[in-house]
Formats: C-alpha cells, structure tokens, sequence
C-alpha cells in the first residue's frame, strides 16, 4: 500500500518589474516575460534571505473516502531562490497525537526523496517551456494578465497550468497547475497558490492541493487513497 508522507511543498514563487510602454508592445508575451526576469533579477536579494512559517493540514481518505489519516504541521521555510527551498519542522501530528523530533524524522524522511518541481518561470526552466497569453482579465478586481503554460517535453518535475499576472508589478498573484506527467501510482494531482501582499510584493497565501493515489493489478485495485493539504503561509521576513 502507497504511504503517502507528511508534503514537503516546494514553493512556487515569481516576481516581475514594469515599465510603461505603448498597449500593443505590453500586450506581448516576450515584453511580459522579459519583465519577469527583470523583476526576477532585481529582488534577487531579499527572495534568497526571505523566510516564513508553514501550516499544513492533510486528510488522507480511504477509496470509500472515509478519513484514515489527519497530519497537521508547522515548519519554518527559507526561500533560498534561486536554489530549492530549506525548511525545519517545528511540531507535527497525526490523528492528534503529537510526534517528538525523532518522529518527525522520521515521518518525513519516508519513500523517495521528492522531485523538485519548479515554477516554470524560474531561470533554469523558462526557455523549457511554451506559453500562451490568453488576454487581460480581472482577479478579485485587480488587472492581471492571464497566462497558461505547458512544458515542451513532459517530464515528472514539470507542470502545466494557468497563472494570474499583477499588470502593475508583474507579480503572480494566482498559480492553478498540475504535473505534466504523473509518476507511478498517482492518478490525480491538481494545485492552486493564491498571494498575498506584502511589503511591495506578491508573495504565497495558501496552496491547496488534491491527490488520487491507486495500485492496481491487472483487474484488481490493490489499494487506493484520496489526499487534501492546505497550507497557509504567513510571517514572511524580507
């Protein structure tokens, strides 16, 4: 039977810098993208020193979708862009039993080391790949641009999906994705970051994400599981 571990979520995060340019040149994709990566570029710094707290809570059901498992959680996160994201767990528990340190360990060092999975505007995977912008739209009254992305080549550390772009900041402001290809046993996993803003920038509110796990064989389901998380981010440090 899969054992599905406490999430160790890989932050997505992207940040963008305008400049006032005539509609027809800033309603190109190559302009928006260029002003990711000045955006990128220029805060550099404080997203490489910018840490924040980390609450979780998973629910993982069973295939009649009744609760077997409830693991909350709270960790401390360093950003570290442009490199992977260090966190350190504070406390965890599951079905409400509070677990040591030595616990946690070991709870979160269980099956394969995770594959990082990073936002595709991140630039050691932009050029991997193909956007498209759909148009201006609105998002909770704000004026963003809406963006849907899908690697080149599927791959298991790529995603596809659809991104909010602030036309102000060049910010992200809303992230709904899923893998491009899923690995194993996985038949479902969708995802959705919603921000928050601070101190002059977007940064991550809330990740919400979704699972469908099923072995089978041949004919015959051997096991099956639903997982829920939802993570909320708060006490950011610049």
């Amino acid at each position: 039977m899969p054992k599905i571990t406490f999430p160790m979520v890989v932050m997505l995060l992207i940040l963008a810098m305008a400049h006032p340019l005539p509609a027809a040149q800033e309603e190109s994709w190559n302009f928006i993208r260029n002003q990711i990566q000045l955006r990128n570029a220029s805060q550099i710094t404080v997203l490489a020193r910018m840490v924040y707290l980390a609450d979780s809570k998973t629910l993982i059901r069973n295939a009649e979708k009744k609760i077997q498992r409830v693991i909350t959680g709270k960790r401390t996160v360093n950003l570290n862009w442009p490199n992977a994201p260090t966190y350190h767990f504070l406390e965890m528990t599951i079905n409400g039993r509070k677990l040591s340190q030595k616990e946690i360990r070991v709870e979160t060092s269980q099956g394969t080391k995770p594959q990082t999975m990073r936002s595709p505007f991140h630039p050691l995977t932009i050029d991997q790949y193909d956007f498209k912008l759909k148009g201006p739209t609105l998002y909770q009254d704000l004026d963003v641009w809406e963006i849907t992305y899908k690697p080149k080549k599927p791959a298991r550390e790529f995603s596809r999906g659809k991104v909010f772009i602030d036309k102000t900041t060049y910010d992200v402001v809303y992230m709904a994705f899923e893998p491009s290809q899923l690995p194993g046993m996985v038949k479902k996993m969708r995802a959705k970051i919603t921000y928050q803003y601070l101190q002059g920038m977007w940064v991550p509110e809330t990740l919400i994400v979704r699972g469908h796990v099923k072995n089978t064989f041949i004919f015959f389901t051997l096991s099956e599981q639903y997982m829920d998380i939802k993570e909320t981010f708060y006490d950011y440090l610049f």
